[in-house]
């Protein structure tokens, strides 16, 4: 099949005509099929694990691309066309999943009646009590893997706690003061989705020298990734981290006033919110090249900014 057609434009000069040409690069069978497929994954994908990559792939430049396999839009490159297949391919695979995927846990968090200390020492009283989650898994993924890494929650009337204890042979860490990139290496996340109607929620990452990003996100209801107001910090926020003979930990309270929903009102048993965290980890290889690999405490598809696939804390 010739999939090359002339589009000929001629432009009338005094001393005669000038012709130019562009090419037109039609889509080949197989491909105008992976874009119906593509269309067909992403109106399966609405309310589901496989939403994120639905809404960049429908609502953000790549609908472009989408629209070039489909015959819809021009492209004048064998080039462009295969930068098409490989970015729509990607994005459809993706949420095409998102129908089959593991649905989000639903996680008890115990009321504490001790504050801890903040001091490293999670074996104590204070942490007793605490719900204690151990699995860890890439982005994209559905089997555990990944360094040994311990996960603890709790809350009481005025802080949620947060808790890692993270094992680790080297330390990669970046950043040196509040906001810095440090999501660019080793570090620890936490995304409390408490305001769900709107789509509001803090992003919290710390490093393992105590640096922290944190950030107020809202979701972008018809595109991909979230409107960042990195200007906004947690007032109040503490924090705790220590590097080990094994690796390194971190401890944070977050004051529930700080939180979207909780500036006026208290927590309280029963009440839900929709939370993930997750660990960063920077791997370099003996030939100076790195590697970030990033697991959640759930299956998590896309990113840690996927709230279609958060799991739910109920305050117990």
């Amino acid at each position: 099949m010739k999939r090359v057609m002339m589009n000929v434009t001629v432009i009338a000069g005094l001393t005669g005509g000038m012709v130019m040409a562009n090419e037109v690069v039609k889509p080949t069978d197989e491909q105008r099929k992976l874009g119906e497929e593509a269309v067909r994954n992403v109106e399966r994908a609405w309310g589901t694990a496989g939403q994120e990559a639905a809404n960049f792939l429908w609502n953000e430049w790549p609908r472009n691309h989408l629209k070039m396999l489909l015959g819809e839009a021009e492209c004048t490159s064998e080039g462009a066309m295969n930068f098409a297949v490989d970015v729509v391919r990607g994005l459809s695979e993706t949420a095409g999943k998102g129908p089959d995927w593991p649905k989000p846990p639903t996680v008890k968090i115990p009321k504490t009646r001790t504050a801890p200390a903040m001091d490293g020492n999670l074996s104590g009283k204070a942490w007793k009590d605490a719900v204690t989650m151990t699995n860890l898994y890439l982005f994209g993924e559905t089997t555990p893997s990944g360094p040994a890494t311990t996960m603890k929650m709790m809350w009481d009337n005025n802080y949620l706690y947060f808790a890692f204890d993270c094992t680790a042979e080297t330390i990669n860490a970046v950043g040196e003061k509040r906001d810095d990139d440090v999501y660019a290496a080793d570090c620890v996340e936490m995304f409390i989705c408490t305001d769900q109607r709107a789509k509001t929620y803090w992003e919290i990452v710390i490093n393992p020298d105590g640096v922290i990003f944190d950030a107020l996100q809202t979701k972008k209801k018809n595109g991909w990734g979230s409107l960042m107001r990195k200007e906004e910090d947690i007032a109040g926020l503490k924090t705790f981290t220590k590097r080990t003979e094994k690796g390194y930990l971190v401890e944070v309270a977050v004051p529930w006033n700080q939180l979207p929903e909780y500036s006026m009102a208290k927590p309280a048993k029963g009440q839900t919110f929709t939370f993930v965290l997750a660990r960063l980890d920077k791997v370099v290889s003996e030939d100076g090249k790195s590697k970030l690999n990033c697991y959640a405490f759930c299956p998590l598809l896309s990113w840690g900014h996927n709230i279609w696939n958060y799991a739910t804390a109920v305050l117990d």
